[in-house]
């Protein structure tokens, strides 16, 4: 077993981890997240996060070509980040604002152990398709996760894993576009999200044009990354 380590590189591709890492820090410091009256985060805490981050794709420059006011939806990494710490109780809500729970607490400081934390329930049990309609959903992570293993260090694009999983597209134009797509929200980005991947170039859309195992995915997959202990309460 590999026990990560808060400053091992390799939690450099930890995307999600060290976004959550700063969200509870903000949390640990500032006493609170500001909500709106919907429960979302507020502006506030949404212009701290965008500017912190620096998130490709939703960086400040590229939300504020479609508006220059940033509410939570505009930034669909919050989202996730939102959903998730909420379902795992690492926030509590209590009126309009967002506190640590015993468990988040616990996690302030400690991007590895939110990585072990977080990882398997985003990947397994998150609906991937928030905010896209009535895309089909593609819950097989067994699969998924052996087929990309298969290709060892070679790197995959988004239109040869949907052709590995359903066939060369009998109307490329149309439907090998929309399985392409579903490929890349579904599976692709959630693993690039994480850390397990690291997306490189981009293609006419601005979309990663491949993407690339990374060391992470060999310590949770091969050596074993050593399991959390469990949190006191």
């Amino acid at each position: 077993m590999h026990k990560l380590d808060d400053h091992d590189p390799a939690l450099r591709d930890a995307r999600l981890a060290l976004a959550i890492e700063h969200v509870l820090s903000y949390a640990h410091v500032h006493g609170s997240i500001g909500l709106t009256d919907s429960h979302r985060f507020n502006r506030v805490f949404v212009n701290w996060a965008v500017d912190l981050m620096d998130w490709p794709k939703y960086r400040r420059a590229d939300l504020e070509r479609v508006t220059k006011v940033l509410n939570q939806w505009d930034v669909p990494p919050l989202d996730v980040i939102h959903e998730l710490l909420f379902h795992l109780k690492i926030l509590r809500r209590r009126k309009n604002q967002a506190l640590l729970t015993p468990l988040g607490r616990e996690l302030v400081g400690r991007t590895a152990r939110i990585f072990t934390f977080v990882t398997p329930v985003f990947l397994f049990e998150f609906d991937h398709r928030i905010g896209r309609g009535d895309e089909p959903d593609l819950n097989q992570w067994d699969l998924y996760l052996g087929i990309l293993d298969e290709y060892g260090d070679q790197s995959i694009t988004a239109p040869k894993l949907a052709e590995v999983l359903f066939g060369p597209p009998e109307d490329l134009e149309r439907d090998g576009f929309e399985k392409t797509l579903d490929v890349r929200a579904q599976i692709l980005t959630p693993l690039s999200w994480t850390g397990l991947l690291r997306p490189s170039g981009e293609d006419r859309f601005q979309q990663p044009t491949a993407y690339a195992k990374t060391r992470l995915w060999d310590l949770l997959f091969f050596s074993g990354i050593e399991p959390a202990d469990p949190v006191k309460h």
